[in-house]
Parts: structure tokens; sequence; C-alpha cells
């Protein structure tokens, strides 16, 4: 597989469905090195091709996938962001994809404010009912993360700047958290006969909302809570992540 993505004849909606099956496997254990070669390959194969051909939700998917195997790749980050930002349309845009692109970007510790910027438009335009707690704690974490670190670096300036738009999307997610009526919070049983394995492997879970932040798929919802599972332990380890950039 790595050597046809060396001679660039892998399609590129395979290669985002080897990057997800191997980030969701134990393989990244068992051969740690051949791992990181494969996931350069496709890489280096990702950078050669225009990723117009790719929804946001397999651009989530290659993000989430290098974050969960944690191989860092700054150029292929910063390429992701901007086909994220050449998607101009809100419409194009979940909630839930966006709560897995900040969770991969500050877990591999990608500080990228026009992509924060740009996100925090698109949000307060996407549909109150999209949000999830779950959603909603990783977007946060990452944000406050975000906040506090561009906030103190206009301290150390001569002429402190302004504060950062950032500021901005904190009090309209805060809004939106104090919105969400108190059954959204309650934990309940997901029916996705692959979500019991979810938070510890996330192997094969099929239900979009579920594994938000380490499946990214949407093949099902069968979810009725929706969020449940890893996604919580996602918004745990975002907030870690943006805790150790700031």
């Amino acid at each position: 597989m790595a050597r046809r993505a060396e001679e660039g004849v892998l399609p590129l909606p395979l290669a985002v469905l080897v990057l997800k099956s191997i980030a969701a496997s134990d393989m990244v254990w068992i051969d740690a090195a051949e791992t990181e070669d494969l996931f350069l390959a496709i890489s280096r194969l990702l950078q050669l091709r225009s990723l117009r051909s790719l929804s946001l939700s397999q651009v989530a998917i290659v993000a989430n996938s290098f974050a969960r195997v944690k191989i860092f790749d700054e150029q292929l980050f910063l390429l992701l962001s901007r086909a994220i930002r050449r998607r101009r349309s809100p419409a194009l845009f979940r909630v839930q994809v966006i709560a897995v692109l900040l969770f991969a970007f500050s877990r591999v510790q990608v500080d990228d404010p026009q992509l924060l910027d740009f996100l925090a438009d698109v949000l307060p335009q996407l549909p109150p009912q999209q949000f999830t707690p779950q959603s909603l704690s990783v977007i946060i974490s990452v944000y406050a993360g975000a906040h506090r670190r561009r906030s103190l670096s206009s301290l150390v300036q001569l002429r402190p700047a302004p504060l950062p738009p950032a500021s901005g999307i904190l009090a309209f997610l805060a809004n939106v958290a104090v919105n969400m009526k108190p059954e959204t919070f309650e934990v309940a049983s997901c029916s996705c006969s692959s979500c019991s394995s979810c938070s510890s492997s996330c192997s094969s879970c099929s239900c979009s909302s579920c594994c938000c932040c380490c499946c990214s798929s949407s093949s099902s919802s069968s979810c009725s809570s929706p969020g449940a599972g890893a996604d919580a332990g996602a918004g745990a380890d975002a907030g870690a992540g943006a805790g150790a950039g700031a």
C-alpha cells in the first residue's frame, strides 16, 4: 500500500479509508515504523493531489487519523487547513466535523489561527440543534486554549493588540451551552452494535454521533443520545492538548 502511494496510483478515497482503518487498529502499536512509513507516504500523495475531490468529512478523517497515531506532519495539516478554508459555504459544514478537525489539530499541537478564525465564523451560522455536549466541550476546549495563548502573546508586545476573535466565539459557545435542554446532558445508551468498544478502540463503529471524534463516519445514525461515547473522551484529550499548548 505504501508503494502504491509512493507511485501515486492509490486513489484518494481508498487512501482515506486506509488511514482510518489503521488508526483504529492495533497496527500502530505492533509495527510503529511500518505505520509511520505508510502514513508519510500517503501524506506525500495528498500533498501532490488536489483535495477538492474529498469531502469535509474525509478531510476530517485524514486529520484525525494522523492525530490518533500521533504522527506530526505540519505540511500536511497546513494543506488540510487550506482545503477546509476554501469551502466557503456554511452549508458544507457540520458541528460534528468541526469538532473532529479542531480535536485533531489540537492533538498534534498545530497552531493555526487562520483556521480557528475561519471556523469561528462558520460555527454561529450552523443550526443550534447540531451541537451536543461532547462536541461543544471539544470546541470550547480548543478555543479557550487558543484564546489564552494569543492573549498572553499580545501582552508581551509594546502595544498590546486587541483581544483575538476567539473571545467572540467563546461567548457564542457559552450561549449555546446555556440554552441546551437539561435532558441533553443525560447519559443514554447507544444502540449502535459497535459502540461498546468505541471508547477504547473505536475499531468499527458506524454510528456518526457516538464516535464523533474518532470515527467521523456517517453511515448510520442509531444513537439515542447523540455524542455519547468516545466523543466525550476526545473532549478530554482536546482539553489536555489545548492546555499543553497554552
